[in-house]
């Protein structure tokens, strides 16, 4: 039996021992070094998620990275490339015909396109007659059609018919737009398109006929003939139609057929004309008495546009050759030989200028002046016959006054190259007699009476154009001045506050661009604002000037005025005597009717009250 023997006890190993073990187990470090254990860390567990987040987290941002350049450098230009918009329209555009419009579309894209949507913009002289689809409101300006889903390859198109009206050579343009949204993306896109091109034609022709030459004075006729054109399609529409004739007024009408219109000089107004029936117009007249050489008369043929202009289709005109005539007169107002305007109470300073322009000696001729104004009410009118100025004593019958060789023993016999001249004063009314009609003007023309020419009896006449006169508005400015009621008199070496009152009056036409200023003097000084009833009253201290600016004025208002205060010092030795205020105060403005400037003044101001 195997005896049993005691275990030994195990001894503890040294710290030296220990340190031999662990550098056999470690050995060396990387760079061949023994391992320093004093300084040797704890390895931590590691764990693989967090490499794996970052890995993901960095595959979003290069994901978003790539998403953002394609957006931002051509991701959508790109994309557009192949969706194609375009407009066929007409080669020619007429005014009155019905026009036809195409707009094509179509996917070139890989990606079927969602939520597709075609909208035109049109210009006023476009109205859509019909369309292909349909459209619920024909009469939108914006007409739109929903398309829908659009297939990869496939394509399609929207007609649209619509009847052109403008002037001739007026610009043309449609705008479309297309607006999809392709498979798998959260934005619209928009494809454009533009057609463009102008009216080329008009709906009717004209042919014009007169004299190859005349002689001012002499009768003359001319014939106007409109007709529609033959290839219209039944679907043109021809307006009414608006004519001109001779709008620079080289002739003096004696009669037209049909007559003009009534409130329009010489206009007519007629319905278009129907196919294979012309219209034809007559004018008898005369080239006024101060026209030679090659002259082109001219009608203007169109139609009212939708904006109220005139919008001309076709300009109709026939050259004559003027000979030089016989008694030549030239008609001048206010130094002027055109149309301009004069306001209610102002003087018209009118001569006729005459002369013999011919190699013969005129005798016994008459000259007369014709001034009619309108409206007229009641025998009242614009012109003021009772502030006629004549030296010569013409003879008056009505608004037209006649001078003989009995007035101007001159016109007895006026040899060839005589001259002479024919000077009244005439002022315009007052007044406003009516405002039912405020548009007051004054018509002059100028007539001349050959009796005989180089000893034949001739009865010939010349006349000169009618000049037109418009009657501007009446604004006027009154001032006045009061000593304020919390102020002393003037005396010597003190101050003295005083009130300024402006006023401005206005009874036919609204007024415009008001400006109302004046210059104080330099004993002077601004104190204060009052009450304005249409600003804005300032000072400037620059200027030293007061100034009151009022942007209209409407009839409605017959009055408004406008108050400030001033300081007046008046010096040591003041004796009583009245100083200087306020300059002279000055109105300008601009009547909004006629384009006429206007203008008043009132006297300067002293601190003698009321002057």
């Amino acid at each position: 039996m195997e005896e049993n023997i005691p275990l030994k006890k195990k001894r503890a190993a040294t710290k030296t021992e220990i340190g031999r073990e662990l550098k056999a187990i470690y050995g060396n470090d990387e760079d061949g070094e023994p391992v320093n254990l004093k300084t040797f860390d704890r390895v931590k567990k590691q764990r693989r998620w967090p490499k794996l987040a970052i890995a993901v987290l960095c595959l979003f941002a290069l994901s978003g990275i790539t998403w953002a350049g394609i957006i931002r450098w051509g991701g959508t230009a790109h994309y557009g490339n192949n969706i194609s918009l375009t407009i066929d329209g007409p080669e020619a555009p007429r005014a009155g015909e019905v026009e036809t419009w195409t707009i094509h579309y179509k996917n070139n894209e890989d990606l079927p396109l969602a939520r597709a949507a075609l909208t035109l913009n049109l210009p006023l002289s476009i109205t859509i007659v019909s369309s292909d689809p349909p459209l619920a409101d024909a009469n939108t300006r914006s007409p739109s059609w929903n398309i829908g889903a659009v297939a990869p390859g496939a394509d399609g198109a929207v007609t649209v018919k619509g009847r052109v009206l403008d002037a001739v050579g007026a610009p043309l343009a449609i705008q479309a737009s297309l607006t999809y949204r392709p498979a798998n993306f959260n934005a619209d896109f928009e494809k454009p398109a533009v057609w463009s091109s102008r009216i080329m034609d008009g709906p009717i022709t004209a042919a014009f006929l007169g004299p190859d030459e005349a002689v001012p004075g002499d009768a003359q006729t001319f014939t106007l003939t409109i007709s529609r054109r033959d290839d219209l399609t039944p679907d043109a529409v021809i307006p009414d139609l608006k004519i001109h004739f001779d709008p620079d007024q080289l002739i003096v009408v004696k009669t037209a057929t049909p007559a003009f219109d009534a409130t329009s000089g010489r206009t007519w107004t007629v319905p278009a004309p129907a196919s294979g029936k012309p219209v034809t117009f007559t004018i008898i007249g005369s080239f006024a008495t101060n026209t030679t050489g090659n002259q082109t008369v001219k009608a203007d043929i169109g139609a009212t546009g939708s904006d109220g202009g005139f919008m001309e289709f076709v300009p109709a005109t026939v050259t004559v050759n003027v000979l030089p005539g016989d008694l030549v007169l030239t008609l001048i107002r206010n130094g002027s030989n055109t149309d301009s305007t004069v306001g209610l109470g102002e003087t018209m300073h009118v001569s006729v200028d005459y002369e013999n322009d011919s190699t013969k000696t005129i005798t016994d001729a008459e000259i007369s002046l014709t001034a009619s104004g309108t409206p007229s009410v009641s025998g009242v009118s614009p012109v003021d016959w009772s502030t006629l100025n004549d030296i010569r004593g013409g003879k008056r019958v009505g608004n037209t006054v006649t001078w003989t060789k009995k007035e101007i023993p001159e016109l007895g016999s006026v040899a060839t190259g005589a001259k002479g001249s024919i000077d009244i004063d005439l002022k315009t009314t007052s007044t406003v007699f009516t405002t039912t009609d405020r548009n007051y003007d004054v018509d002059l023309s100028a007539r001349g009476l050959i009796g005989t020419l180089d000893g034949k009896k001739s009865g010939k006449t010349v006349s000169t154009p009618v000049m037109r006169t418009l009657i501007s508005s009446d604004a006027r400015v009154s001032a006045a001045s009061a000593l304020a009621p919390d102020s002393t008199p003037l005396a010597a070496g003190q101050t003295s506050t005083y009130r300024v009152v402006w006023v401005i009056s206005n009874s036919l036409h609204e007024v415009k661009g008001i400006k109302v200023t004046a210059q104080l003097p330099d004993n002077v000084t601004f104190a204060a604002k009052g009450n304005v009833d249409v600003p804005d009253l300032a000072y400037d201290d620059a200027s030293r000037s007061v100034t009151w600016t009022v942007d209209r004025l409407p009839t409605s208002f017959k009055s408004i005025s406008a108050d400030f205060t001033l300081n007046v010092t008046a010096p040591a030795a003041y004796t009583g005597k009245a100083l200087p205020l306020l300059g002279e105060t000055t109105l300008t403005a601009t009547d909004s009717a006629t384009a006429g400037s206007l203008a008043d003044s009132a006297a300067a101001l002293t601190t003698n009250l009321g002057t």
